[in-house]
């Protein structure tokens, strides 16, 4: 069975309308290298990246990371670019880390009591060693 190549497909599609709207200058080495940025390191590293995490903890606990990604670029973009920061932005960023506490963990920690190992299950049995031939 062939694997549904996505890429090429949607090349195809939007080539005509990119044709047609091509700019008006070049752009500036500034704007190319930003690009080129934005593409090697945030895609190209990024995916891999996002897929070992995904191959490590599984899908449903990995995916949790698109939901922080929008806290952090809102975080970042106060302290770098020193944009505004409201009473609603934070209290949207801890509504996504509760969120993303939830989905990891299935639990609030302050309301759920901690499971104290059993007296039993805390001692451990002898590990026997290998026998040497």
């Amino acid at each position: 069975m062939q694997k549904f190549r996505a890429h090429p497909i949607t090349t195809i599609v939007l080539l005509p309308w990119t044709l047609l709207h091509l700019p008006s200058s070049v752009p500036s080495l500034r704007v190319i290298a930003s690009l080129l940025v934005l593409g090697l390191i945030c895609t190209a590293l990024a995916l891999p990246t996002f897929f070992a995490l995904i191959a490590e903890v599984g899908a449903s606990r990995g995916t949790v990371i698109t939901y922080v990604n929008p806290a952090i670029s809102v975080l970042l973009g106060a302290l770098v670019l020193h944009e505004q920061l409201t009473i609603a932005t934070v209290a949207g960023f801890l509504l996504i880390i509760a969120g993303s506490w939830l989905s990891t963990t299935g639990s609030i920690p302050f309301l759920t009591a901690r499971k104290m190992p059993k007296p039993e299950a805390a001692i451990a049995t002898p590990i026997e060693a290998p026998v040497r031939e």
